[in-house]
């Protein structure tokens, strides 16, 4: 009974971080306010993957405009790679309403795991 009481208070706690937190971050109300098209394309990724649950589009447009950032900025770094970033972005976009979407999450991770791997050989 007590370890089911935990759970449940932990749930309940979670439950109220979402929803306290339930606005968009600084990079997202950025990109809102600045660049209104990359943010239109960031929000119609996240309706195709969760029309209808307003909760996790909001989570999946922070978590889009965070990658997006981090992909203007590989470029300041030393070892930035143009070849793998291209590639990169190549995998991971597609049409959406006749529009190109980018899922910058999976641009960020496939970049560094790329850039990781060939400073290992």
């Amino acid at each position: 009974m007590k370890n089911s009481m935990k759970k449940m208070i932990l749930l309940l706690f979670m439950l109220g971080a979402v929803t306290i937190n339930a606005q968009l971050n600084s990079k997202a109300q950025l990109l809102k306010d600045k660049l209104h098209e990359e943010y239109n394309l960031i929000k119609l990724l996240a309706s195709e993957d969760w029309e209808g649950d307003h909760r996790m589009m909001l989570y999946t447009i922070n978590n889009q405009a965070d990658a997006y950032l981090k992909v203007l900025e590989f470029s300041k770094a030393s070892n930035y790679d143009e070849e793998i970033l291209k590639k990169s972005l190549s995998e991971w976009q597609k049409i959406i309403e006749g529009k190109k979407c980018v899922d910058w999450k999976m641009v960020v991770y496939t970049y560094k795991n790329q850039l990781k791997a060939k400073s290992e050989y």
